[in-house]
């Protein structure tokens, strides 16, 4: 059974860490990503986890999402994949899933590591596990 652990809240998002080994990012409803969030939320899950790499699910259903080449960019930088094991994007319409996966080839053309969307929280938690240390 999946316990949190940890948690935290800051100004962009809930950071929680999962017995499991799973650390969950939920966005605040209505933040938009530019560089400058982008750049924050790397920041805080760093700060977070504590150095420890871990598998992330990016909760960003009510997210305003912009793809802008700066943070598209900053998201294929050593920086931001810095202790990612895994990543898992939580979607709530087709439409986003769409534009995640659209962001996703953009943006991770040369994967380090397993990004797959979901619209079923269950099942993208279930595939992150398996990348947990």
């Amino acid at each position: 059974m999946r316990k949190a652990t940890k948690k935290i809240d800051t100004e962009l998002a809930r950071y929680t860490l999962l017995n499991t080994g799973v650390v969950t990012v939920k966005y605040h409803p209505g933040i938009d990503i530019n560089i400058e969030v982008a750049r924050q939320v790397v920041v805080d899950r760093k700060a977070f986890v504590e150095g420890k790499a871990s598998p992330i699910l990016s909760d960003i259903r009510g997210m305003k999402f912009a793809g802008d080449p700066k943070t598209r960019a900053y998201f294929q930088s050593k920086e931001a994949r810095e202790g990612v094991l895994a990543g898992a994007m939580l979607v709530d319409s087709v439409f986003t899933s769409y534009l995640a996966n659209l962001f996703l080839r953009v943006s991770y053309k040369k994967q380090s590591f397993p990004v797959k969307v979901f619209n079923d929280e269950h099942a993208a938690l279930e595939w992150l596990e398996q990348y947990a240390l």
